[in-house]
Order: C-alpha cells, then sequence, then structure tokens
C-alpha cells in the first residue's frame, strides 16, 4: 500500500511536470535571438574605406553601429525602438545608408537616412516585406526586393506568389515594379558601375544561380556560372565588384558535399569568363562578403558556431592576392541584464525534456499496474501506441486540408512517440519477468 502510494504520488509529480512543460514550450517565444547579444548579419562598407557599418544585438535588440576599419570607435546611430535594424547598405557618395527594420511578425520595411543615422525616413509601409535593398551609382534610385507582406507571412504551397525588383527614388515616392516572375527566392542585389544592369540570386528549381536584370530593356538576360566547380554551382551572397569586373559568392565547399553538414567558402569570380578561385579554407560557413573600394580586399562574416541559431559571427578580411585572412576585433558592449532565470527555463524545457518525463511517466504507470496486478502490465504501452497512431493519422489530415509543414512536423512527432512506446513496452517486459523471477 505504501509503495503504490509513492507510486501514485510519483506519477502525479511528473505528469505535473509534464503538463506545465507542454503549455510551456507550446505557449513561448521560440525565437532563438531574444536573449542574444553580438553581431547581427550583413556589412557595408563607406565608399572611401574607412567606415564599417553593421548591426549587432545586445539582449535581444538589434540596432545598425558603425566603426572605424580596425574596430575602434564604435558608435551606435540607430535607435531600435522595438524593431530589428540590419542589412545597412551605403550610398556611393558615402552620405546616406539604408537599413531594413524588422517587426514583431518578420516584416521587413525599408529606411533611408544620413550615414550618421540621422533623418531616417521609410520608404515602405508594412504591406511589403523587403528581402534586399542598394543603391544605383548615381545615388538617385533605390533597387529592392519585396514580396506583398501577406503572401510572406503564408507558409510555403498557400500562394504562388512571391518576390520579384523594384525601385524608387530616394524619397520613396516613385515606386517601379521591374519584374513580374514571382520568385520563391531571391537575394543579394549588385548593380553595375555603368548603372545598366541589376544583379541578383534566384534559385531556378535546382540551384541558386546569378542573373542579371538590364535596366534600358527592363527583362532579365543573363545567367551566370562559376567555372571551376565541378558538383555545386550554385552562387550564394554574390556580390559585384566596384570595378564591375569581379563577383565573390559563397558556396559548398567540394570536401563537405559528402558530409551531414555542408560548409560554405568564399569563392572569387571573374565576371565575364566565370573562371573561380576559392579564398577561404575556414570549415564552418561564410557570410555576406563586401569588397573594399581602394584597397584589393574583401570583408566578410564567418558563422563560427554553423549551424546553430543564435548565429555567433566572427569579422575578418581577406586580401584578393595573397589570401591572407585578417579578424577584427569590435570593442561591443555586453548584455546589459543577465536574465538567467528566463534562460534556465528556455534551456530546460525543450523536446528531450518532454520526451523523459513521457517516459518516466507511463513507466510510473506501469509499475503502479504491475502492483495492483488487476491489469496487464502491457497497458500503458499500449495507450502509448495508440497516442502514437492517432498523431501519424492526424499528421495526413493536417498535410492534406492545413498545413503540410504542421503535418511533417506531427509525422516526426508520431515517430518519437512510437520509439518511447516500443522503450516503455520493454520496460513493462524486464518488469514482468522480474515479478516472474521473484515469485
Amino acid at each position: 500500500m505504501q509503495r503504490s502510494r509513492l507510486i501514485k504520488t510519483l506519477i502525479g509529480v511528473v505528469a505535473l511536470l509534464f503538463v506545465i512543460s507542454l503549455l510551456y514550450g507550446f505557449f513561448r517565444d521560440d525565437d532563438p535571438y531574444k536573449y542574444f547579444t553580438g553581431m547581427g548579419k550583413g556589412i557595408s562598407i563607406s565608399p572611401d574605406d574607412q567606415t564599417l557599418a553593421f548591426s549587432y544585438y545586445t539582449d535581444g535588440k538589434e540596432a545598425i553601429y558603425t566603426a572605424n576599419m580596425d574596430g575602434s570607435n564604435i558608435e551606435k546611430i540607430t535607435q531600435s525602438e522595438g524593431k530589428r535594424l540590419h542589412h545597412p547598405a551605403y550610398s556611393l557618395d558615402g552620405k546616406h545608408l539604408l537599413y531594413l527594420s524588422e517587426n514583431e511578425d518578420g516584416i521587413h520595411s525599408l529606411f533611408i537616412a544620413n550615414h550618421d543615422g540621422s533623418e531616417a525616413r521609410q520608404l515602405s509601409n508594412e504591406d511589403s516585406h523587403i528581402k534586399d535593398a542598394v543603391f544605383s551609382p548615381a545615388d538617385e534610385t533605390i533597387y529592392y526586393i519585396a514580396m506583398n507582406a501577406k503572401d510572406f507571412k503564408k507558409e510555403p504551397g498557400e500562394t504562388s506568389e512571391g518576390f520579384d525588383l523594384f525601385s524608387t527614388d530616394l524619397g520613396g515616392k516613385e515606386k517601379k515594379q521591374l519584374t513580374d516572375k514571382d520568385r520563391f527566392s531571391m537575394n543579394h542585389l549588385s548593380v553595375s558601375p555603368d548603372g545598366e544592369h541589376v544583379y541578383f540570386s534566384a534559385f531556378d528549381g535546382n540551384k541558386e544561380v546569378l542573373r542579371s536584370f538590364s535596366v534600358t530593356d527592363e527583362k532579365v538576360d543573363q545567367t551566370m556560372m562559376p567555372r571551376g566547380r565541378s558538383r555545386d554551382n550554385s552562387v550564394y551572397n554574390a556580390q559585384l565588384s566596384p570595378g564591375g569586373k569581379k563577383f565573390a559568392f559563397t558556396t559548398v565547399s567540394e570536401e563537405s558535399m559528402e558530409s551531414s553538414l555542408f560548409e560554405y567558402e568564399l569563392f572569387l569570380m571573374d565576371k565575364n569568363s566565370g573562371d573561380t578561385k576559392r579564398l577561404t579554407d575556414l570549415g564552418t560557413a561564410v557570410d555576406s562578403p563586401v569588397f573594399f573600394h581602394k584597397q584589393n580586399k574583401l570583408a566578410f562574416l564567418e558563422h563560427t558556431n554553423w549551424s546553430s541559431e543564435p548565429a555567433k559571427y566572427r569579422l575578418h578580411t581577406v586580401d584578393l592576392d595573397s589570401k591572407d585572412i585578417e579578424t577584427i576585433d569590435l570593442q561591443m558592449p555586453n548584455s546589459q541584464t543577465s536574465k538567467w532565470l528566463a534562460k534556465t527555463l528556455d534551456q530546460a524545457v525543450n523536446g528531450y525534456t518532454l520526451g523523459v518525463l513521457y517516459i518516466i511517466l507511463f513507466g510510473l504507470i506501469t509499475l503502479l499496474i504491475q502492483a495492483g496486478g488487476k491489469r496487464s502490465v502491457y497497458l500503458p504501452a499500449f495507450i502509448s501506441f495508440g497516442i502514437a497512431i492517432a498523431i501519424f493519422i492526424s499528421s495526413f489530415v493536417v498535410a492534406v486540408i492545413g498545413n503540410p509543414w504542421i503535418g511533417i512536423g506531427l509525422g516526426m512527432l508520431a515517430a518519437f512517440v512510437f520509439v518511447f512506446s516500443v522503450m516503455i513496452w520493454i520496460f513493462a517486459i524486464v518488469i514482468k519477468r522480474a515479478v516472474r523471477r521473484r515469485e
């Protein structure tokens, strides 16, 4: 009797912990950057090569900063006001700066400001989701990639709308749609020195390719592919050199193609011939390459904890002749608050925690049934198998009449519950055999 009471008490405690963990996991904000302090994605170099613009998180708040190229003289030039600001881009005269403002729904709006962050003006409303933006060489036109915000918030497969290329003046008054392709993927704008072509990368159904839009003809007229890449010709993070002769880009390294985690290195391609050479061998993931204007160098970010989030970036430069890499140490502000309790809860409540509690709960119920001796000791395992089957069936229903991605998630959950059920069933066998031996 005392043993049964103890087991019932433990069942109540574990069941309570399981329900609380499940509810906490369901209702909490799963944003990996909500407590993050560290560098954001996207950098820009001023025309005189003296100043770097970048975004930085402090306790989950992201703003635009500037620094000297040696990492000194850090200055915060924007106020986030509850929104995350990132992807800065200098004008070629160095007087203005573009950046994106992200709201709580993940919608990006386009802003323009003076180089010091003053007189910021919003160029787009939240009806559009802006992916990237860049100045024309004459600094009189802004090209940007956008799609309807309502369609962006829909799950893949729920809409046929996609990204297109647009232009506007510096005041944001004369907006014009330049393409009508509704691309699934469209990124990384560059403009030729004569202003005649706008370059971007887009997914063609098999790989990410580099495309060219003719400003005069108003049509996409060229696809450029790197040579010397035997297996993966995808082009990511493409950026045109100031002289218009080279493209810097990232792609999967040859040696990581057979591994479970692709690694992305930095490459340099001749725009006319497509001849390509490799610049880095870091074994992580290179991101956001940017050319210096007056030096034969590139700056880029290394995702040092690839592919984890929040992403931890390290800032480097690479000499295009010698391939020598140098690291720039930015003296940035530290976290202003620990938030240790919230962080501890977020770390403690995860899929592993729920799985362990689930197995312990059904294991205790198995012990309780064995102690009572009135029902089959396998009943908890059979109930768990039934739960797994019910989740599996519901995954198909949700995928067909609702959201296919949620359906896939439910299918994976069903697989985990099935494995847990097998473990509970094996535990029941062990318990039953142990009782028989004791008898």
